[in-house]
């Protein structure tokens, strides 16, 4: 992936939440007064700390550049460009209707924008680097704010009750799907800087198989059978070409090969 499409990745991602932090300002506006309009001005005031994130890692990347991050850069390039010009469109027109369900429907969809899977994988691997706060700490409270005011306000349906729900189990599906990729990216670096350094001019190349869970109450059961899975993942590995790096999915039962594209 070329410096200049993580480039225009991390733009356009700043754009988004530009354009969030201004639609949350406006509904805010549009309240006027109350618990609401509190709500919509602090969801704008969130938005503005993560622009000050995209701000950060824009002049990390032009002062020591970003390595590949995604699979499919250009698909990625293409899904934060049709988001870029949908949430323009919210921002146009959310002065249109001003109901209570109507201004939770348009900011699930700008919620929605906001957790394409491209913004977690910046929030989780370039956070620790900026130097500043990092959104991936905060955001599991402001979905969670979202969906408390969603139940609090009576006119709101149960529809769209559920689509803050949605947006919870969306954002936790990312994260899981982060760390995956993140663990990946790391097999990956020790898998590919083994094969680009003979020993002695001997070519020496690696198979790494991988698993990720939550210890239970059975550590020891749930710690061997952790253990077993990456065994799985890496006989995978080797039964396949080796020099490659699986991960074992525990939904499917089947090593597989992740991707954050």
């Amino acid at each position: 992936m070329g410096q200049d499409t993580i480039k225009k990745i991390i733009n356009l991602c700043r754009k988004i939440d530009e354009n969030a932090c201004e639609f949350y300002n406006r509904l805010s506006q549009l309240e006027g007064s109350g618990s609401l309009s509190d709500f919509w001005l602090e969801m704008s005031k969130e938005e503005s700390e993560h622009i000050t994130f995209w701000k950060q890692a824009e002049q990390i990347e032009e002062v020591s550049g970003i390595p590949a991050l995604f699979e499919n850069p250009e698909q990625v390039l293409a899904d934060l460009a049709k988001a870029l010009s949908r949430s323009l469109d919210l921002l146009a027109n959310c002065e249109e209707d001003c109901s209570v369900a109507n201004q939770f429907m348009s900011a699930y969809r700008m919620e929605f924008y906001l957790l394409h899977p491209a913004f977690e994988v910046l929030f989780h691997l370039l956070g620790p680097t900026t130097g500043g706060k990092n959104p991936e700490d905060d955001y599991d409270s402001h979905i969670a704010k979202f969906i408390e005011m969603l139940a609090k306000h009576g006119d709101v349906t149960p529809e769209l009750e559920l689509l803050g729900e949605t947006l919870e189990r969306l954002w936790k599906e990312n994260k899981r799907l982060v760390s995956i990729g993140s663990t990946f990216l790391i097999a990956e670096g020790i898998r590919r800087t083994i094969e680009e350094t003979p020993l002695e001019g001997i070519p020496v190349t690696v198979s790494i198989g991988f698993a990720e869970a939550t210890l239970g109450q059975q550590v020891q059961q749930d710690y061997d059978q952790l253990i077993q899975k990456a065994d799985q993942a890496l006989y995978q590995a080797k039964e396949t070409g080796r020099n490659k790096v699986v991960e074992y999915r525990p939904e499917s039962g089947k090593p597989q090969h992740p991707s954050l594209s």
